[in-house]
């Protein structure tokens, strides 16, 4: 997949990104106070052809640097079911909360953890 929007690119992950996707996501995660885990919760950065084959991984650039990341994988609880996880961007995190509000998510319970204190679930037809 390469689909432009506006002045970004989102693209499928590529192993060249690894370094770069990482990067990113430990900023952000440092911005919120919060710590990189390559062994622990961000092991499928380290090791996306392992974590994601089943599902997809994608990076956003602009000006062909790295800026934001979004994946997601099957998980068990639901009938087809995925998981949205890895969404990062070099932005205020709180306008991701306000994307998934306005775009029909509804607050969910289950599965949070310290790193993710808001879960949503959206009901796709098939």
């Amino acid at each position: 997949m390469h689909r432009p929007f506006k002045s970004f690119v989102i693209r499928d992950w590529q192993p060249p990104d690894r370094d770069a996707a990482a990067d990113l996501i430990g900023q952000v995660l440092n911005d919120y106070g919060l710590g990189w885990e390559p062994e622990g919760a961000d092991i499928d950065v380290v090791q996306v052809e392992t974590h994601y084959q089943e599902g997809e991984f994608w990076v956003v650039e602009q000006a062909g640097k790295i800026v934001g990341s979004a994946a997601y994988r099957p998980i068990e609880r639901g009938e087809q079911a995925v998981e949205i996880r890895k969404m990062y961007l070099l932005t205020v995190l709180k306008v991701a909360v306000q994307m998934y509000e306005s775009s029909g998510y509804l607050p969910e319970t289950g599965v949070e953890t310290t790193r993710c204190d808001k879960v949503y679930k959206m009901r796709i037809a098939s």
